[in-house]
C-alpha cells in the first residue's frame, strides 16, 4: 500500500492484512529528483468567451487528468486538455508520476458578451458624406461583407461604390453587423450635398439596384420607356436598395426615370440592356 502525504498531513489508512508483524515506513523524496508540480496548471487567464467560439484549456506535469465543470466530473475527458464552449467554473485534478494529485486553480469562463453589444449598430451619414457608427469604442467596417483592413474607427470614408456595414467590438467580441448601406461615390443624379439617386449596373443583364438618399422621401417611382417613348415597365413605391427585375426587356436602349412621391422631382437617364 502506498499513500503519498506531505509535511503536516494526517493520513488515516484502513486495510486488511494477514496475521503477522508489519512495519509502517515513511520515505522522503529528494526535492531535486521530484517532478515539478504546476499548481497553476491551467495556463490561461479567466476570460469572456464570445458566443459561438470555443476555448482550449490545457494542463501539464501529469500522467492522468480529471476535468471538472461546476464540481462535476467531465466524463471521457482524461487528456491534458479540455475544449470549452459554455459558461462554468473549471478545474483539473492532475496525478503526477509519484502518485500525488494536485488540484489546479479554478478557471471561470463566461460565455456571452456585454448586454449592450447585442444591440445591432446602425450607420448614419456624417457632414462630409462619410459613414458613422451610432455607438461603441471599437469597430470593424465591412465592404460587401468582407472586413476592410485598418477600418476600425467610428467614422469611415468609403473609397468606392459598395455595400458597407459595421460591427461593434467589445471584449474582443463582435456584434452583429449593422444593416448595410449602398454607398455611391458618383451618383447618377446628385441633387445636393446630402441627396442623390442612382442605379447600377448599366448596361444591365437582368436586374438593377436602385440606391438613393432623399431628405423627404422614403420611396420613388421608377419607369422605363423604349426608344419610341412607349412605357414598358413601371415600379411604384421603390425603396432604397431595392432590386428591380428587367428580365422581360429585350436588348436595346431605354429611358429610365425616377419620380418622387410628390412628383416634384423627376430625373431620367439612359439605360442599356
Amino acid at each position: 500500500l502506498y499513500t503519498p502525504v506531505i509535511d503536516g498531513d494526517t493520513a488515516n489508512v484502513k486495510f486488511k492484512i494477514k496475521e503477522g508483524v508489519w512495519s509502517i515506513v515513511a520515505n522522503t523524496f529528494d526535492p531535486a529528483k521530484r517532478p515539478p508540480l504546476d499548481f497553476n496548471s491551467i495556463n490561461i487567464k479567466d476570460t469572456i468567451l464570445c458566443k459561438g467560439d470555443s476555448l482550449l484549456l490545457t494542463a501539464s506535469n501529469g500522467i492522468s487528468y480529471q476535468w471538472f465543470k461546476n464540481d462535476t466530473l467531465q466524463k471521457n475527458n482524461s487528456k491534458n486538455y479540455l475544449n470549452v464552449w459554455d459558461s462554468g467554473y473549471y478545474y483539473v485534478l492532475i496525478k503526477n508520476n509519484i502518485g500525488e494529485i494536485v488540484k489546479s486553480k479554478i478557471f471561470h469562463v463566461s460565455v456571452g458578451i456585454a448586454p449592450n453589444l447585442f444591440v445591432q449598430p446602425s450607420i448614419s451619414f456624417g457632414n462630409n458624406n462619410e459613414l458613422v457608427a451610432n455607438y461603441g469604442n471599437a469597430f470593424q467596417w465591412f465592404r460587401n461583407k468582407v472586413p476592410i483592413p485598418n477600418a476600425v474607427n467610428r467614422v469611415y470614408k468609403p473609397l468606392d461604390n459598395a455595400y458597407y456595414t459595421v460591427a461593434v467590438i467589445i471584449n474582443s467580441c463582435f456584434s452583429l453587423q449593422s444593416k448595410g448601406i449602398d454607398f455611391i461615390i458618383n451618383p447618377i443624379f446628385e441633387i445636393d450635398k446630402n441627396s442623390y439617386i442612382s442605379f447600377f449596373p448599366n448596361p444591365v443583364v437582368d436586374h438593377i439596384k436602385v440606391v438613393f438618399r432623399l431628405l423627404n422621401d422614403q420611396s420613388v417611382r421608377v419607369t422605363l420607356y423604349n426608344e419610341v417613348g412607349k412605357k414598358v415597365l413601371d415600379f411604384n413605391n421603390v425603396k432604397n436598395g431595392d432590386n428591380l427585375s428587367l428580365i422581360s426587356l429585350v436588348q436595346g436602349v431605354y429611358l429610365i426615370t425616377f419620380t418622387t412621391a410628390d412628383s416634384e422631382i423627376k430625373y431620367s437617364s439612359k439605360l442599356i440592356k
